[in-house]
């Protein structure tokens, strides 16, 4: 946890020693894979998770201290997501003890911190078939991704979660029409400030076609009213292109 944490001057480090720190990061995270091949998830997500609890508890103490929320210690809660993270591969699906304390969490963090953010997001994504069988935790989440979207460091991690969500999205948590609609309002309400990269937009537009594919199998539409929904933004945003005066080539 220690290892993994950011320092305090983050948002101050020159890019070559955010290079070195997120080079170092990638080494803890191998390390914490190791220890779950060694000692077995369970044992290493539970020592994580009793980290975690009481370093909620530390932040909430002060923040009752201190209305500031911009000093909120916020690096030891984002170092547990990221060892959290890592471990995903090992945790098993019946896991019931830490994961359900971290994810409620979520969305009561504080939403200007952006590596939190960032963190917070990924975990979900890398967590997506545990969540896709526990839909009353999920739930919450999907706001918190798509408001993550509206801030541009935060929206890879998000767009990202969103399509490994899809991709295990089942009969008992269908997200094909909810993912549908997030992209309608990305697509069509959209504007200038919070508008996506073409990179994130494609990984949304990605996990709603697996997602709207599995459902249309499923209820044996001929898919023909989806497949319009999904293609009608990107014909009208090509046409408004077209009729630009001075509208680039690309």
């Amino acid at each position: 946890m220690h290892l993994m944490k950011y320092p305090p001057d983050v948002e101050d480090l020159p890019s070559d020693k955010m290079d070195d720190l997120h080079r170092d990061r990638f080494y803890v995270a191998e390390t914490v894979e190791d220890c779950c091949r060694l000692l077995g998830a369970q044992v290493v997500l539970h020592r994580i998770g009793t980290l975690f609890q009481q370093e909620c508890q530390r932040v909430q103490q002060q923040q009752s201290s201190d209305s500031n929320a911009s000093s909120i210690p916020w690096q030891g809660m984002e170092s547990c997501f990221a060892c959290i993270q890592c471990m995903h591969r090992f945790v098993p699906s019946d896991e019931s003890e830490v994961l359900p304390f971290c994810f409620p969490l979520i969305p009561q963090l504080p939403p200007q911190i952006a590596p939190l953010r960032f963190t917070a997001s990924k975990t979900i994504g890398k967590y997506a078939s545990w969540l896709v069988a526990h839909p009353q935790l999920l739930q919450p989440l999907l706001p918190y991704l798509a408001q993550g979207l509206q801030d541009r460091y935060c929206a890879p991690a998000a767009a990202v979660a969103i399509k490994e969500l899809c991709e295990c999205s089942n009969q008992t948590m269908a997200m094909g029409e909810p993912v549908l609609q997030l992209y309608h309002d990305i697509t069509v309400n959209g504007n200038n400030d919070t508008k996506l990269e073409l990179g994130d937009e494609l990984q949304i537009l990605e996990g709603v076609c697996r997602a709207l594919s599995r459902q249309i199998q499923d209820t044996n539409d001929d898919g023909t009213a989806v497949l319009t929904r999904i293609v009608q933004p990107i014909g009208t945003r090509l046409a408004a292109r077209v009729a630009e005066a001075n509208a680039s080539p690309e």
